[in-house]
This record gives C-alpha cells, structure tokens and sequence, in this order.
C-alpha cells in the first residue's frame, strides 16, 4: 500500500523524467560545441599571397620548363648553328658560337634565379597545404570524439530503459502481492539433469 499524502509516481513518470533530463543534457553538449569550420581553399588562399614577383617566377618556371621550351629552344639553336656554319648570311657568329654561349649564360643568369623563387612559393604552398590538412584531421578528431560521447550517452540512456522495462513485471508481481497481502511468490525453475 502506498503511504498517504504521496503522489502516485509511476514507473512511466520516471522514465518520462529520466527521459527529459538526458535530452537536456544532450542539447547543453550541442550548445557547447563550436560551429562547423569552413574548409578554405588552399590555391585560393596561396593566390591572395602572392605578390606580383612572385606571379612572375611562376609563370616564367612554368614557361621554362614546359616541351614547347624545350623543343622551341632546340629548334632556334640549331638554326643559329647552321646559318653561322652554311654562311648563308654573313656569320655574325662563327664557330667556336661565342655569341651562343653569351647567349645561354644570360638565359641562365636570369632564368635560374626565377625558377628558384618559383619552387619557393611551390614549397610554401606545400607548407599551408599540410596545415589545412592537419587542421581538418584536427577538427575531425575532435568531432569523432563528441559523436563517440553522444553515442557513450545514448547507451546509457538505452540500458536505463532496458532496465525499467525488465522491472516493471517484477514490479506489477510486487504490487499485486502486496494488495493480496500474501508473500510474493518466486517462479519455478525446472533443474534437468544431462544423462
């Protein structure tokens, strides 16, 4: 018998309460999480970076070191070799190709130097790429981790309500014995032997 002056609380009412306080506790754990970052585009960024020496060396490297260069180059070189061998023209630069070497050295002179500021900004441009990276495997650790606890809560709350259902039969048993006034009575259970 229930005392008098107490509420009559059923094991829903519980529940209901238990349920209530959990989903508070989850809505407080979303309100603390930070908003979701905005993944950046790192070519976006590294242009914004660069100042216009460094477009330069870049357009220059990619220039340099393209086929269409290379064969131009060749092409142009062995028709400077063989108008000065044939004299077809009056040999402005005869043989040994002093003028050619002239020629290539200032190329290289000048080239050199842009292709290096060029691997430069390449390299940097490498360095923010492994920081947005290592940024996003940051923010996805840390979203794993609060998914991870979410799921640890859910659990929690889901062995609660397997446990309230497993005692509400035991409870009905209770309380009918009790309103009986006889003594609660235990199942059978049957023992069998393996022979």
């Amino acid at each position: 018998m229930k005392p008098v002056g107490q509420p009559d609380i059923s094991w829903r009412d519980a529940l209901q309460t238990r349920l209530r306080n959990t989903r508070q506790r989850l809505q407080s754990l979303n309100a603390v999480v930070p908003p979701a970052f905005r993944v950046q585009n790192v070519n976006d960024l590294f242009q914004e970076e660069l100042t216009t020496g460094d477009r330069v060396a870049i357009r220059v490297a990619r220039r340099i070191g393209s086929w269409g260069f290379i064969i131009g180059q060749m092409v142009f070189l062995s028709m400077w070799a063989v108008l000065n061998t044939v004299a077809w023209v009056k040999k402005w630069d005869p043989y040994p190709f002093m003028m050619m070497g002239l020629v290539l050295s200032i190329q290289a002179a000048f080239t050199a130097p842009l292709i290096m500021m060029a691997q430069n900004r390449e390299s940097a441009k490498d360095r923010l790429m492994l920081q947005e990276d290592f940024d996003t495997n940051r923010r996805a650790e840390e979203e794993l981790q609060r998914i991870l606890h979410m799921l640890e809560l859910h659990g929690h709350l889901l062995e609660m309500l397997l446990e309230e259902r497993l005692r509400k039969p035991e409870q009905e048993a209770r309380e009918a014995s009790e309103a009986d006034g006889s003594a609660p009575s235990r199942p059978q259970t049957s023992t069998t032997t393996g022979e």
